[in-house]
């Protein structure tokens, strides 16, 4: 294809700045929201948010080209404020225990939507509707935030795991007389109480030793923390640089205005259809931990079958992101359909999948704030995405590849939880996955 379209360079440079901008905006805090979220609750947290969403768009309604300024302001309220709704937000799927990861998905997944707003505004632009009354009508829509905050509980949702409660045992450490009939009904071994709690003792040969909570600080220096982090910087990189070099992409790519046109609302509709997309991978996380509660024989055997749910969404994901990236290596109209299809995926996946891996590989009472760590270290490192876009603007091709071999490394993160030694000593105790008795055996959790 020949350039049918007229290049704006200074235009691509300031809306990659101030898509980085917003990017360390929604991210960076994210390790104070989570101890805000912690220590002053939702309330706290939802009526400073939805009060930031109102103001932002106030600002981005008020944004002219006489008046650009407008524009960071509107930019740094709006990252700020979404960032503390999604949050507090992901404290809803403790209502559905059972199916947390497909909650969890769903609304993380919700936020990929917001792409969508470049929709509403074009659309607007068409039937000639004023941006400011669009963002007039959006920033009264947002105080509902603060009014549905009222319904909710002033400190948090309770995350206890209620469904688990029948094979509990008490703080006198009596064996559960179900989960014990159960494992007689389902083994070759003792057919007595007495032989079965001693059977019970006894974990691939070895005897248990007393399991430990597991600290925030263990936690966030664990290999599975850290590979994790690899894997979001990687993977969110590979998403904002291709979505900052979109426009210049299609631009190259499209013989008329038109083209390019059809390539712009092509983008925004995908990104609203990829909402539905996340809660596959949470309802596959889901159906594989049910399985491991009614399979496992142990606590360890459990959590590793329930941490190891995770690999197939986690993989899924990665190679979408490595899909999406190499399409901009192409430049024809195929490659632009094609890498949209694949952002479908990843766009929805990256943030719920990762959020949701980490309600499953830590302890509960962690989760907040290894969310905020991890999305606030990412959002920092995130800012490399401006210098190697303007990188990419003048070595198109090796400043691609690098970002291609980094998602390619951070591949390592799911494959690592096949091998067991690699995480298996940081699963913390029975009491932080289950609130159940720290027990010497693992009684506690025998079906």
């Amino acid at each position: 294809h020949n350039v049918g379209v007229e290049q704006c360079a200074p235009q691509d440079d300031r809306f990659a700045l101030l898509f980085t901008l917003s990017v360390c905006c929604y991210g960076i805090p994210s390790f104070l929201v989570g101890y805000l979220l912690h220590h002053a609750g939702l309330w706290a947290t939802r009526i400073s948010a939805g009060a930031m969403l109102c103001v932002g768009f106030i600002f981005l309604g008020a944004t002219t080209k006489e008046e650009p300024h407008w524009l960071f302001g509107a930019v740094i309220l709006l990252s700020l404020g979404g960032n503390q709704i999604r949050m507090s937000g992901l404290q809803l799927a403790d209502l559905f225990p059972e199916h947390k990861a497909t909650a969890i998905t769903l609304l993380s997944g919700m936020y990929s939507s917001s792409a969508a707003l470049f929709l509403v505004f074009q659309l607007g632009e068409r039937y000639r509707i004023e941006r400011a009354t669009i963002c007039w009508f959006l920033a009264g829509l947002s105080t509902f935030v603060i009014w549905f905050t009222f319904v909710m509980p002033i400190h948090h949702i309770p995350y206890d795991d209620n469904y688990d409660k029948k094979y509990r045992v008490d703080e006198s450490e009596q064996l559960n007389s179900d989960a014990v009939d159960h494992w007689i009904s389902h083994s070759d071994g003792p057919t007595n109480k007495s032989d079965t709690k001693n059977k019970l003792e006894i974990d691939d040969g070895l005897k248990l030793k007393k399991y430990k909570d597991l600290t925030l600080t263990r936690a966030t220096f664990s290999l599975s923390s850290v590979l994790l982090q690899l894997w979001l910087f990687a993977c969110l990189l590979g998403l904002n640089v291709y979505q900052m070099t979109y426009n210049y992409w299609i631009t190259i790519v499209s013989c008329n205005l038109k083209e390019a046109e059809t390539f712009s609302l092509a983008y925004s509709y995908v990104s609203m259809v990829s909402v539905f997309v996340a809660p596959a991978m949470g309802f596959i996380v889901d159906c594989l931990v049910a399985k491991a509660r009614k399979n496992a024989r142990s606590f360890r055997e459990r959590r590793t079958k329930e941490i190891q749910s995770n690999i197939i969404p986690l993989l899924l994901t990665t190679i979408t992101n490595f899909l999406m990236y190499l399409c901009l290596l192409f430049f024809h109209p195929v490659g632009v359909y094609l890498s949209l299809g694949f952002m479908a995926i990843t766009r929805p996946c990256i943030i719920s999948v990762a959020t949701a891996y980490i309600r499953i590989r830590f302890p509960q009472e962690l989760f907040n704030r290894l969310v905020g760590f991890h999305f606030t270290v990412t959002s920092v490192l995130l800012l490399l995405q401006y210098p190697q876009f303007q990188w990419s603007m003048s070595m198109y091709l090796p400043a691609h590849a690098t970002v291609l071999v980094l998602i390619s490394i951070s591949i390592l993160n799911p494959l690592h939880l096949l091998v067991r030694p690699f995480f298996i000593k940081t699963i913390g105790s029975p009491r932080q996955a289950y609130g159940i008795a720290n027990d010497e055996d693992d009684r506690s959790v025998k079906r």
